[in-house]
């Protein structure tokens, strides 16, 4: 298993819910809801708006 540390997780940097839009939130209830890894991952690129190459690399680092 993985083991983060918190160091590292307060790096992340989240949007606060209340400032996505509702459409931005419904793709992404819905993508998670589903179990659909490829609606997550689309939708979370939009969200951070990501290239197809941002999109490409972070792809690569989760197959491995």
């Amino acid at each position: 298993f993985l083991r983060y540390q918190a160091q590292y997780l307060r790096r992340i940097r989240l949007p606060k819910w209340e400032e996505v839009t509702q459409m931005m939130r419904k793709k992404l209830i819905s993508a998670a809801s589903c179990g659909d890894a490829g609606a997550c991952d689309s939708s979370t690129a939009e969200l951070y708006q990501l290239d197809a190459s941002e999109l490409s690399l972070l792809q690569t680092f989760q197959s491995t």
